[in-house]
């Protein structure tokens, strides 16, 4: 869930950076200077919105040890739940 969070708010800010740097291009082709300038931060904002959407926003498939690993701890938990239950009964 954690990756889920931190791949969207990085997308978020991503997109928010590049739309800052649009009105600023903006307000700075009206003054008559140079675009290329920001082109390295263009550079920089790409990354932060592409690795995000390339990483389907932190989601990220299990192995099949990791499935198995979560099957077992559920299957612990419901062992012990049942020796909980005939303690109580007893």
């Amino acid at each position: 869930m954690k990756e889920r969070v931190a791949g969207i708010s990085c997308f978020i800010v991503g997109v928010g950076a590049v739309l800052v740097l649009i009105a600023i291009i903006a307000d700075e082709a009206s003054r008559g200077r140079s675009i290329i300038d920001l082109l390295p931060l263009f550079l920089i904002c790409a990354p932060v919105i592409l690795y995000p959407a390339w990483t389907r926003f932190g989601k990220r498939d299990l192995s099949e040890v990791e499935k198995l690993d979560i099957q077992n701890e559920i299957l612990k938990k419901q062992i012990e739940q049942k020796e909980l239950k005939k303690k109580l009964e007893d």
